[in-house]
């Protein structure tokens, strides 16, 4: 893809294919779950436009495979959740729940033989309907999900993680597949109370042996729609968590912060984090790794961790998932990064007409404004080996209205030259005035020289 300073070229056909960004990734993780026997895919609502030339760098380019495992669907490809961390024996722990409940829909029953609950987290385990996955390129992906209130009909919101499921996965997972929801929102809590409807999509590769007549030239896979399957479950008691208080004040990049507490449950451990006022830049984001017994470091793996920010980045909870939900064991976290915004840099304006941006922030370059219809595309350039949403989903105008962004996205582009060129890009309707604000969310990362370490206790009913 060429790109040139006054106008981005692909970007017509990004928006082409965006819809089917979701199904190309999952077609790609299909056939790197074969490489890959146990590696699970990370399924989040996310951004991103992969494309298929530079798929190969994932495998035989490490450093590249590291920068793209940033982004929220391509992380599904060099993601390091083992499934079977959560098909370990939970023996009779008071926080597993046993269902033993079935659905049918279309004659097709699936099982949800038990739950893995806090008030907080919800771990489904269910069984696929027999049969289900017949041939080695069959798998199944998450359609739609849906958690309410089972007393007062309320939908809940939640952040959904699903690993795809395979034929080779479910033999080795003892016929089982997992589904992790987290209440969305701090001080919030599930009620004991649910009605779930799930669907599932499964997705069958096509033959390439046969005529041509015979496969749909628009899509080299074949989609069905199974479900929607509805359970209603009551819960026991909540297991109480663990408070440990910590109080411990650090300072970072000039930035002051204090690690408060920590609460461990039998799904992971919330990290509560206070930032200082007086901070001349917001911390939006931390980075973390493992630090294992023999003292080596791994990034702890994306599908691992959550963060639940304040609207004004006031605190933070960062919910890190158990490594095993029977088998607790302690765990010693690092903080190796921070992502930084100047306070006078959190609003951005973007002038459509003069194609400028005031303040100018130094990671991100305005690369095109492109006007189609009645509606304006903008591309950005991240500066930088990050890969992330700079700005919140939605713009001001001059009266201070909030008005939604569309067409969100990230593409990648690897260069001969083994560059890699990241740019992020929207579409927005125009106001009148040609002024749009943006709210900045990220921004690079930025190392830690002394890394800050956070033990995370065992869970101990």
């Amino acid at each position: 893809m060429e790109v040139h300073s006054d106008s981005f070229m692909g970007m017509s056909r990004i928006h082409d294919i965006a819809d089917h960004t979701k199904e190309v990734s999952d077609l790609l993780l299909h056939n790197s779950e074969k490489r890959m026997a146990k590696r699970a895919a990370f399924c989040i609502t996310g951004i991103g436009v992969l494309f298929l030339s530079f798929l190969l760098g994932l495998n035989t380019i490490p450093a590249f495979a590291d920068t793209v495992s940033s982004v929220p669907w391509l992380n599904t490809l060099t993601s390091h959740l083992l499934i079977e961390r959560g098909f370990k024996d939970t023996g009779n722990s008071s926080y597993r729940n046993e269902c033993n409940l079935t659905a049918i829909s279309d004659d097709l029953t699936l099982s949800l033989p038990y739950v893995i609950a806090d008030e907080h987290n919800l771990i489904f385990f269910f069984q696929p309907p027999d049969g289900i996955l017949t041939k080695e390129d069959d798998y199944l992906k998450l359609s739609s999900l849906t958690l309410s209130d089972a007393d007062t009909g309320k939908e809940i919101k939640t952040i959904t993680s699903f690993s795809s499921v395979s034929k080779v996965s479910l033999l080795e997972n003892k016929h089982l597949f997992l589904l992790k929801t987290r209440i969305d929102g701090q001080g919030k809590q599930f009620p004991q109370s649910l009605t779930l409807t799930v669907s599932f999509q499964k997705i069958s590769l096509k033959d390439a042996s046969s005529p041509l007549s015979e496969q749909d030239t628009a899509s080299d896979s074949i989609l069905n729609e199974i479900g929607p399957f509805t359970f209603h479950l009551t819960l026991h008691d909540f297991v109480k968590p663990i408070l440990h208080s910590i109080n411990q004040a650090e300072t970072i990049a000039q930035q002051r912060f204090t690690i408060s507490s920590l609460k461990t449950y039998p799904t992971g451990t919330e990290i509560l984090v206070l930032f200082d006022d007086a901070n001349a830049s917001f911390i939006v984001d931390m980075d973390f790794s493992v630090k294992s017994e023999d003292g080596t470091l791994a990034k702890l793996p994306d599908d691992r961790i959550r963060a639940d920010y304040e609207e004004d980045y006031s605190s933070a909870i960062f919910f890190i998932e158990a490594d095993s939900f029977e088998e607790s064991s302690s765990e010693t976290l690092l903080l190796t990064g921070i992502s930084l915004i100047p306070k006078e840099k959190e609003y951005i304006t973007i002038d459509l007409a003069a194609k400028t941006m005031s303040p100018s922030p130094n990671d991100i370059t305005l690369l095109s404004i492109e006007e189609k219809d009645s509606s304006i595309t903008l591309a950005f350039l991240l500066n930088g080996s990050s890969v992330y949403n700079p700005f919140a989903q939605y713009f001001l105008d001059s009266n201070g209205l909030s008005h939604s962004l569309s067409n969100s996205g990230t593409t990648i582009e690897k260069g001969t030259d083994g560059s890699t060129m990241i740019t992020a890009f929207f579409t927005l309707t125009p106001p009148p005035d040609g002024l749009v604000t943006l709210r900045r969310t990220n921004s690079q990362s930025v190392s830690v020289e002394n890394p800050v370490s956070i033990t995370l206790p065992a869970f101990e009913e």
